[in-house]
């Protein structure tokens, strides 16, 4: 069951009530707030990475991305289904 005390829930279901298009839409943009992180992580990584090795840093940090990936398909398996490689 969702909870009714965090914002973000409150927000998509008031979209609920305008119509089907409007929850579509806000709910796109909760999913993709919580991917800004990641990626401005994963940047950062990548461009350190490159400033230090060059191509060869990006290299060794593409390798260290499928590893923890490998390490979570196998270690977690009910994440499997969202890391389908």
């Amino acid at each position: 069951m969702t909870s009714y005390s965090y914002g973000p829930v409150l927000d998509l279901a008031d979209s609920c009530k305008t119509g089907a298009a409007n929850n579509i839409i806000n709910g796109l943009a909760l999913g993709y707030k919580s991917t800004v992180i990641p990626v401005m992580v994963l940047t950062f990584i990548i461009f350190i990475s490159f400033y230090l090795l060059e191509m060869y840093g990006i290299a060794i940090a593409a390798l260290g991305f499928q590893n923890l990936l490998i390490s979570l398909k196998f270690n977690y398996p009910k994440i499997y289904i969202y890391i389908n490689f």
